[in-house]
């Protein structure tokens, strides 16, 4: 009974690895951001795409007063993505 608990747990591990290995292979980087003033810096929390294929997150840091932006990529011909900054939070406002 010992041997089949182990081989099961054997065979999980195997599972689990795999299964990490193939998500891990489809991880892509669309686009880059930079940090500056003109852009977003550490992405945070998930995206939220529309019909188009635009994609819509938040950032902590970056924007005109380095407190975190509200953004928008679009996908280009050829795979490129572009930043569209919606909103840059202010550092005093209560916003960000």
């Amino acid at each position: 009974m010992k041997r089949l608990g182990t081989l099961t747990m054997a065979v999980a591990i195997s599972l689990l690895t795999v299964s990490a290995h193939t998500a891990a292979s489809q991880d892509k980087v669309l686009y880059n951001f930079g940090g500056s003033k003109t852009d977003g810096k550490s992405p945070q929390s998930g995206l939220t795409s529309d019909s188009k294929g635009n994609l819509y997150g938040t950032t902590v840091s970056g924007g005109a007063n380095g407190v975190g932006i509200v953004f928008e990529l679009s996908p280009e011909s050829g795979g490129a993505w572009t930043e569209n900054i919606l909103y840059t939070f202010g550092p005093t406002s209560g916003d960000g």
